[in-house]
């Protein structure tokens, strides 16, 4: 766990963060670096600095604050829950059909 104050990096990715072939979209947020707020949290986080954009003093001036977050936090934590309750439907699905074919196989194949 990151110390109070730490500089911390992180991004938003869509799809695996693993070195497999399971990646159907490859996207990402800009890499942002951040001092660590601690257990508390913080209603505002002040980025240190920002992927792709030049820090034009040791302050961080010119870097963008990045708004409140705790609503949009809530709000893709509440779509991946949608999103993991339709991909538990669709293995029910494909462990149903893939029983169902090889039954038929079974049976096919009795002489």
């Amino acid at each position: 766990m990151p110390q109070v104050g730490e500089h911390v990096g992180m991004m938003v990715v869509a799809g695996s963060t693993r070195s497999d072939d399971n990646t159907p979209v490859e996207e990402r947020t800009k890499l942002i670096a951040f001092a660590w707020p601690g257990p508390g949290g913080a209603r505002k986080i002040q980025p240190l600095w920002v992927e792709g954009q030049q820090q034009t003093g040791g302050n961080g001036s010119g870097i963008p604050e990045i708004p409140d977050a705790s609503g949009v936090v809530g709000d893709i934590l509440a779509r991946l829950a949608v999103l993991d309750r339709k991909l538990d439907g669709l293995t029910r699905q494909i462990d149903a059909s893939t029983e169902r074919l090889q039954q038929q196989i079974a049976q096919a194949a009795k002489p």
